[in-house]
């Protein structure tokens, strides 16, 4: 997999701040990154809905 950072994008591409205005903390990236709600997947209590043979459910 190739992972492109902040610091390999071309200076053409404008920072995109926080909606007040401040920088994106990396914490909070990863956060977004790694829910699962994001991706599409249905969420109940904090877990991924899954069907009768496990496949999680996407809505």
């Amino acid at each position: 997999m190739n992972l492109t950072t902040v610091q390999d994008l071309p200076k053409s591409v404008p920072a995109l701040p926080t909606r007040n205005g401040k920088r994106w903390n990396p914490s909070t990236v990863v956060g977004i990154l790694r829910n699962p709600r994001y991706t599409g997947w249905s969420m109940l209590d904090g877990e991924i809905v899954r069907d009768l043979s496990g496949a999680p459910i996407r809505g």
